[in-house]
């Protein structure tokens, strides 16, 4: 495979506010990607230094932890990951998901087909640890922000913001007619809820999964569980 064909991807990852157990979890899952030029930064973005140093996870090829100055914003904390990563397309890679191995080379390839510059889902599996529900997460405008990929851009950032930092770079990026893709593939991401807390908007509607999906996240959760045993 030529890095020409396949451009860096560097994936973002915010910690400061999960637990290192399930950080470590997030690294794992990134290694498993089958795409093969990535690399991951992990912005430790902890409200005090005490916090900081209980992330006790070694860097490691092509996995990189970056310490903010200062407890920063969700969107300023994403611009400081961006600002040591070296990929030309961004990625965020949540800890709070669990991601299919083909997640990364599928929204890549979508955005090569449709000559697009950001690729996300329209909907994802979503699991409870407290009730062991399975159901899908979705939106009505089926966009899943927390799934974006796209080309990096020049002089533009995520803004100032703790929350709906997406869609806030999100609303600059179509801003300059970057043009976004939205894939219907909701087996290869899997939010996760630690609480039984399930509330999204769409839930309340029809959101049954079929069994064969049912399925698939539960082989999921059981793989991410096994890194714990």
């Amino acid at each position: 495979m030529e890095q020409e064909k396949y451009p860096l991807v560097s994936a973002i990852m915010l910690a400061g506010k999960t637990t290192p157990a399930n950080i470590m979890a997030g690294v794992e899952c990134f290694k498993s990607q089958n795409y093969p030029y990535k690399e991951l930064i992990i912005v430790n973005n902890a409200q005090s230094q005490l916090d900081a140093s209980s992330l006790n996870i070694k860097a490691e090829k092509d996995v990189f932890i970056v310490d903010t100055p200062q407890h920063l914003t969700a969107g300023m904390a994403r611009n400081y990951g961006i600002s040591a990563a070296n990929g030309k397309i961004l990625a965020q890679f949540d800890a709070d998901y669990w991601y299919s191995p083909d997640r990364l080379s599928t929204q890549i390839a979508g955005m090569a087909k449709n000559e697009s510059h950001v690729a996300v889902f329209n909907k994802t599996l979503s699991y409870s640890y407290a009730s062991g529900r399975v159901s899908y997460h979705t939106n009505p405008k089926e966009i899943i922000l927390e799934t974006m990929v796209f080309i990096r851009p020049k002089e533009i950032d995520y803004p100032n913001i703790e929350k709906n930092e997406e869609l806030g770079i999100l609303n600059k990026l179509n801003g300059i007619d970057y043009k976004t893709i939205s894939i219907n593939n909701p087996i290869l991401c899997c939010k996760l809820f630690f609480t039984n807390h399930i509330t999204d908007a769409t839930t309340k509607q029809e959101q049954k999964v079929s069994t064969d999906h049912y399925k698939i996240a539960k082989s999921m959760i059981d793989s991410r569980k096994s890194l714990f045993e």
